[in-house]
């Protein structure tokens, strides 16, 4: 297995499935992604980042509306409407697809789930090595549904390279149930308190999806995993695979992700793992573990 971080006596440095040269103060680049759109869940304010943690939240509110801490780049461009653009070809042109959904909810969970599946096609994104996807509900640790603060220290991106380490993603498991078939009843009871949206509707569409997948082979033993928060290698050609496919099956078929989100992690063959599950850590005020695992992880 080759390891991300820096090899000292050799002067090398893996990335993705390749060794490539680089003098002695080569550094992993890490930065922090998240997006929020529509009227739900407003992020009024942004924590300071460490200094070696760059983070960029995609928005479709004025800057004047967001308080932005240290090292955070609000960015309002409108990237997810840009359909003639490498990222707008992938369109799928679905009932959740952005150039179909009308439904002003879920139009701006899909808006945010956009960056959540291809920031790393994005101009910001081209000088990083890995990528923190962290929901911005994680930004809001006074939300009612919040999955808590960010937990944050310094050298977060050698951190995140230990975490890594030869693989290409990093999930959680969900803290409770095991399979996606088993979420189902949960997510859909969940997306109509959050949503609007009709449970029996939004239920019947997670059947098709996962009838869909179980088509293409999907045996539903990997696992279910909390989708709030992943670190991956924005470089590796397997995680961008993975990555294209996720918001494929979200556009077609289900805007609750998690349910896509094993099959394709599984389907990929994507080096990943999930070194934790998610509970409740009460020294971070959160409920996921990534941030928390990259904190602990000596750098």
């Amino acid at each position: 297995m080759i390891s991300l971080l820096p090899v000292v006596a050799l002067g090398v440095c893996a990335v993705g499935s390749g060794i490539h040269l680089r003098d002695d103060a080569w550094q992993p680049r890490l930065a922090i992604v998240s997006a929020q759109f529509g009227g739900k869940d407003k992020v009024s304010s942004l924590p300071d980042l460490p200094a070696d943690l760059q983070g960029f939240f995609f928005t479709g509110s004025a800057p004047s509306d967001v308080l932005i801490g240290a090292s955070w780049k609000l960015v309002t461009r409108a990237y997810h409407l840009e359909y003639n653009a490498t990222w707008g070809k992938l369109d799928t042109r679905g009932k959740y697809s952005l150039s179909v959904c009308s439904d002003g909810h879920v139009r701006g969970c899909m808006s945010a789930k956009f960056y959540k599946m291809n920031a790393h096609l994005l101009p910001e994104l081209q000088d990083v090595d890995m990528i923190l996807w962290t929901d911005s509900i994680t930004l809001n640790p006074d939300h009612k549904y919040s999955r808590g603060s960010l937990p944050l220290v310094g050298s977060m991106a050698r951190r995140a390279a230990n975490v890594l380490g030869s693989d290409d993603f990093v999930v959680q498991h969900h803290e409770s149930r095991h399979s996606v078939s088993s979420e189902i009843s949960f997510a859909a009871a969940r997306a109509s308190k959050t949503q609007g949206v009709g449970m029996g509707e939004v239920r019947e569409e997670m059947q098709q999806a996962l009838k869909a997948m179980r088509s293409e082979g999907f045996k539903d033993r990997l696992g279910l995993f909390r989708g709030e928060q992943f670190l991956y290698r924005s470089t590796s050609a397997a995680a961008r695979g993975m990555l294209e496919y996720w918001w494929a099956l979200s556009q077609n078929y289900t805007f609750r992700d998690q349910i896509s989100l094993p099959w394709a992690l599984e389907r990929s063959l994507v080096k990943m793992k999930a070194p934790c599950h998610a509970k409740h850590y009460p020294r971070y005020r959160s409920k996921s573990c990534i941030a928390p695992l990259i904190t602990e992880t000596s750098p």
